[in-house]
């Protein structure tokens, strides 16, 4: 019965074995729900004991005589109309007249909006019943045999619903703008094929763990929480790579230079920036350019210098040649040309030729 009561499991008492609280944590994450989430048969089918939103001087509830006359569900303390059933109803069923104190505390527990919402309802089609099937479990939205499950999917599960809280919330928010996804957002690392060292740097800028002025000074390290570059505002991960006006400047010649390579007029939006472009389908050319930017941005944060746009081209530049040589050896210099699109056609243009003489 534990298992589908709304419990805390802080509040379960200290005398239960850490191993059990553990599971029990894992089972609460696939079950449990948000007060503001429940519809009126759901507020009326919530057990009473262990409810982590029905709690008298912070203590779960649960007396045996009351358990005895019938009440498990929130749904017992009403009649079939909707209305509070009496103390003397709950009397009549064997309950101490002496426990009047103890039901009027047990009502006041009972969320406001709990009462609101089943007073007047018709509870009588409500069905509610102990004999709870143990041998299925809800994972993902779908119900699954227990014999059928493995731990690894299990784990997956629990993972994905932690995932969302590790991506920092303004990507959250642009995914959703742009109907892209997590995995979308982890397979870009690996569809651009950069290396480790960039590939570090991306995953901690979309998780948010990069070691920002503001961090910095949080831990002691700095004495200042201030931008690097315009020594203004604080120095968050939006602020450094969106709204410092020194790294605005820097992404308007990024988009003129944008312009020169493609030939094409290209609109760069703030979210665009922060996430990359359209990588629900995962294009290469545009958000390669557009890390190793951010990558720059973030190494001129280190050095303590001002984010030239020339040398960032000369920096990108090096990429280039470096990743064009190691393609030439191994006879891969066609998918590199791919990978690098219009860019690859605008550094070769700009090269000057090597006489023969």
């Amino acid at each position: 019965m534990l298992f589908h009561c709304d419990y805390d499991v802080k509040c379960l008492g200290t005398a239960i074995p850490a191993y059990y609280l553990h599971v029990m944590e894992c089972w609460k994450r696939f079950h449990s729900k948000e007060i503001s989430d429940l519809t009126v048969q759901s507020f009326s089918s919530c057990i009473v004991r262990n409810n982590r939103h029905i709690r008298i001087d912070k203590k779960n509830i649960f007396w045996e005589d009351f358990y005895k006359a019938g009440l498990i569900y929130v749904g017992d303390l009403f009649d079939s109309k909707g209305s509070l059933k009496g103390f003397q109803y709950w009397v009549s069923k064997g309950v101490s007249p002496s426990r009047l104190f103890q039901w009027m505390s047990l009502i006041d527990a009972i969320p406001r909006n709990w009462i609101s919402a089943i007073k007047g309802k018709d509870l009588a089609s409500v069905k509610r019943n102990l004999k709870f099937d143990v041998t299925k479990i809800c994972i993902d939205m779908n119900i699954i045999s227990i014999s059928s499950l493995y731990s690894k999917r299990i784990y997956t599960a629990i993972v994905r619903k932690k995932a969302t809280s590790v991506i920092a919330s303004y990507l959250v928010e642009a995914l959703e703008k742009q109907g892209a996804t997590l995995e979308h957002l982890y397979l870009l690392a690996h569809k651009l094929k950069i290396d480790m060292k960039i590939r570090e740097f991306y995953y901690k800028f979309i998780c948010n763990r990069l070691a920002t002025g503001e961090w910095l000074y949080k831990v002691g390290i700095t004495d200042s929480n201030l931008c690097t570059f315009c020594n203004c505002e604080k120095e968050t991960v939006k602020h450094l790579f969106i709204e410092c006006h020194i790294i605005k400047s820097f992404w308007e010649k990024y988009l003129e230079w944008r312009l020169i390579a493609s030939k094409k007029l290209e609109d760069l939006p703030l979210v665009n920036i922060m996430l990359g472009i359209n990588i629900s389908e995962l294009p290469v050319e545009e958000n390669l350019c557009l890390l190793y930017a951010k990558y720059f941005i973030y190494g001129c944060k280190y050095r303590n210098e001002k984010p030239i746009f020339s040398n960032f081209i000369k920096y990108l530049e090096s990429k280039h040649d470096v990743e064009k040589y190691i393609a030439e050896k191994n006879n891969q210099l066609e998918e590199q040309k791919k990978r690098w699109g219009c860019v690859f056609k605008y550094f070769e243009s700009t090269k000057t030729p090597v006489s023969s003489s």
